[in-house]
């Protein structure tokens, strides 16, 4: 640690002053407020973040996005992949919900989506629904130019348009 990470004797007397008021949002309002303080939450929220994307890719506790077996893609649901997003990485969940501006239901399969690409980059195991939409296309007899658009065009909207809700099962 060297002399200019030391907080200011002015900046001290801010916090000590907001400690006192035992108020939270006081708190780290005025934590939030010192620059160095807020990179340094930054920093640790991203640790964590970080975190959870590794405890996620490890096959000791796999997560549901590595179940890519055709009876696991059956039994598919967004709802699964919205739970595993809450439980197993929050912090992503909070980001990416404040993103789209909404906590609604009807945002869980955009939600579930971004998830997932994420976590396709991070890891190429974790790869369920690159395989589902893989199986969709080609039991379903497309032809390489709607391959290409998938690939270009936006992902999301094909997909939506393609499940709406049916399981898998039904759809090959």
């Amino acid at each position: 640690m060297s002399l200019a990470d030391v907080l200011e004797v002015e900046t001290v007397n801010k916090l000590t002053s907001a400690l006192q008021t035992r108020l939270p949002s006081i708190i780290v309002s005025t934590l939030y407020n010192v620059t160095s303080l807020k990179l340094q939450f930054k920093a640790r929220l991203l640790q964590e973040l970080h975190a959870n994307c590794v405890e996620l890719c490890k096959r000791k506790k796999p997560s549901m996005l590595r179940k890519n077996k055709y009876p696991d893609m059956v039994e598919f649901s967004w709802d699964e992949i919205f739970e595993e997003l809450q439980s197993r990485c929050p912090i992503l969940l909070d980001v990416l919900s404040t993103v789209v501006n909404s906590k609604k239901c009807d945002v869980i399969p955009p939600l579930g989506l971004c998830y997932v690409i994420l976590m396709q980059q991070r890891n190429h195991e974790l790869s369920v629904i690159q395989r589902i939409i893989t199986i969709l296309l080609s039991e379903g007899n497309a032809k390489k130019q709607v391959c290409n658009c998938v690939i270009a065009f936006n992902l999301h909207d094909l997909w939506s348009r393609c499940i709406s809700g049916k399981l898998l099962s039904e759809l090959v």
